[in-house]
C-alpha cells in the first residue's frame, strides 16, 4: 500500500463506512471516536466528516443507480466494493471540486489495495455513470424513481399523502443537504462579543430571522474551540428547540420539570432564561445525564437538579411546569441524525407511541392545578403529535393555549409548533403547550 493512498482521507472514510454500515453504532460517533483512534489531523476531519455522512445519506439513492449499472445480482456484490462505489458516486455528484477522472481514479487505487481483481469492474461502472448520469432522474409517474429521494418508500408514501408531492421532494431535498450547525447565545448581552469574534476571524455569521439567540457561522469546529463556547457564552442547539423552550415560557419563580432532558440543550437553555426557577431534569439514561451534567457546568447552570427515573412510570417532583420531549421516531430530525432513515421501521411507531402516551399519563400527575405542560417531539407524525394529544385531552381537563402567544406567528399551526424539516433552515419537530385546570 502507497504512503499516498494510506494518507488519503477517502481512505479512511471506506474504513469508516465499512465499520458504520456493520454496525448498529451512531455515524457521528464511530466518525470522532475514528477521528482520535487514528489521530486524524484537523484540516482532513471536515472532508471525512462530510463525505461520510452525505454517503450515509444518499445510499438508497446509490444503491438504486448501482442496481442498474451493475451487470449481474446487485444484492451479491461485495460490500466492501460497494462504500468504494459509494464514495466515487458522491465525488461525481457532489464534490465539484474533484475532478470524474481523479474520482474515479482513487475508487480505482481503493479496489487494488483491497479487493484485487475487482478494480476493473469499479472503474468500468464509474465511466459507465459518468456517461449515462443524466438519465437518472425523479420521475413523479415513475415511483421506482423515488428511490432517488433517499428515503425509506413507508417514509416518502407517508409524506406525499400529508404534505403533498412537492412538499415531500423539499423535505427530502433538506434532508439530503449538508447539515447547518446552529449555535445558541446563553445571553443578548454576548451578542456584541460574538460579532466582535466573527469580525475578528472572518467568519460569516448568519442570525436566525425568526430568534436574534440563535445563528451559524461558516467554520462551526473553530467557534467550539473558541473561548465563547469553553467559557459557556454559547451552546449548540438547533432553533426548533429554542421555540420549545419559548413556549413553555419559564419564570424564575417556577418550579419546573425538564422530562426526558438529557443530554440538556432544553433544560440549560430553560435554565438560562429562568436562572432562580427549580429545575429537575429527569433522564434514565445516565451516560447521557453525565453530558448533561458536564454541559450546564460549562455553561455556569446551577439551578438544575439532576435526576436518573423512568419518567414513564416512577414518582416524580411536584411542578407547576413540565416539559416533556418524548422519545420518538426522529422524522423530523433526519437532516443532521443520517442514522433515522435507514434504521427506523414504520412498525417502531406503535411500540414508540405506546412509550410517549405513558410518559405524558405519568408526568401529568405531577402537574399541579392551573399548571403548564409542554409535550414535544422532533417528529412530523400525526400519530406521535395531534393523536397522542387528541387522546390526551379526551381523558383528561386540560386547555390548549395558543402557541403564537409564545412564539412567531411563522412557525404556528392550529395553535401549536409545527415545523417541517427546512423550514426557515430549521428541523422539523412539534410542541403544544397545555393548561391544567
Amino acid at each position: 500500500m502507497s504512503l499516498n493512498l494510506k494518507e488519503d482521507s477517502r481512505y479512511h472514510a471506506f474504513h469508516v463506512l465499512k465499520e458504520y454500515f456493520n454496525s448498529t453504532a451512531y455515524a457521528q460517533d464511530m466518525i470522532n471516536k475514528s477521528f482520535h483512534s487514528q489521530k486524524i489531523p484537523i484540516e482532513r476531519r471536515n472532508y471525512i466528516n462530510n463525505l461520510v455522512l452525505g454517503i450515509i445519506r444518499n445510499k438508497g439513492k446509490f444503491d438504486y443507480i448501482l442496481t442498474d449499472l451493475y451487470d449481474g445480482d446487485y444484492t451479491k456484490l461485495k460490500s466492501g466494493i460497494k462504500y468504494i462505489l459509494y464514495i466515487g458516486l458522491f465525488q461525481l455528484d457532489y464534490l465539484k471540486s474533484t475532478p470524474d477522472h481523479a474520482a474515479v481514479s482513487i475508487s480505482v487505487d481503493l479496489t487494488k489495495n483491497k479487493y484485487r481483481g475487482l478494480d476493473k469492474l469499479v472503474n468500468a461502472i464509474l465511466r459507465n455513470y459518468i456517461k449515462r448520469r443524466d438519465e437518472y432522474f425523479l420521475d413523479n409517474n415513475k415511483k421506482e424513481t423515488y428511490s432517488l429521494l433517499s428515503h425509506p418508500m413507508w417514509i416518502v408514501n407517508r409524506w406525499i399523502k400529508k404534505y403533498g408531492y412537492k412538499k415531500t421532494l423539499d423535505i427530502c431535498d433538506f434532508n439530503n443537504s449538508e447539515q447547518t450547525v446552529w449555535f445558541r447565545a446563553n445571553n443578548l448581552k454576548y451578542k456584541k462579543e460574538i460579532l466582535t469574534y466573527a469580525k475578528s476571524d472572518n467568519e460569516n455569521i448568519n442570525f436566525h430571522p425568526l430568534h436574534e439567540l440563535f445563528f451559524n457561522v461558516s467554520n462551526s469546529q473553530r467557534l467550539i474551540k473558541s473561548n465563547l463556547f469553553i467559557k459557556g457564552k454559547i451552546s449548540v442547539q438547533n432553533p426548533t428547540n429554542g421555540f420549545i423552550v419559548d413556549l413553555l415560557n419559564p419564570k424564575n419563580n417556577d418550579v419546573i420539570l425538564d422530562g426526558c432532558g438529557a443530554p440538556g440543550g432544553k433544560g440549560t437553555f430553560i435554565s438560562h432564561k429562568a436562572p432562580k426557577a427549580k429545575i429537575f431534569s429527569i433522564d434514565n439514561n445516565k451516560k447521557r445525564i453525565n453530558l448533561f451534567i458536564n454541559s450546564a457546568k460549562r455553561q455556569n447552570n446551577k439551578n438544575i437538579v439532576f435526576k436518573n427515573n423512568d419518567i414513564s412510570k416512577d414518582n416524580l417532583p411536584e411542578c407547576n411546569k413540565i416539559l416533556i420531549d418524548v422519545p420518538c421516531t426522529g422524522t423530523g430530525v433526519i437532516n443532521r441524525r443520517v442514522d433515522i432513515r435507514w434504521r427506523r421501521k414504520l412498525s417502531d411507531m406503535k411500540k414508540i407511541t405506546i412509550l410517549q402516551s405513558r410518559i405524558l399519563e405519568n408526568a401529568s400527575k405531577y402537574l399541579k392545578s392551573n399548571g403548564i405542560l409542554v409535550y414535544s417531539t422532533c417528529s412530523i407524525e400525526n400519530d406521535e403529535n395531534e393523536n397522542i394529544i387528541e387522546d390526551f385531552l379526551n381523558r383528561h381537563d386540560y386547555v390548549v393555549e395558543d402557541a403564537a402567544n409564545y412564539v412567531k406567528k411563522d412557525i404556528v399551526r392550529e395553535k401549536s409548533i409545527k415545523i417541517l424539516p427546512g423550514e426557515y433552515g430549521m428541523d422539523g419537530g412539534y410542541a403544544i403547550r397545555l393548561r391544567k385546570l
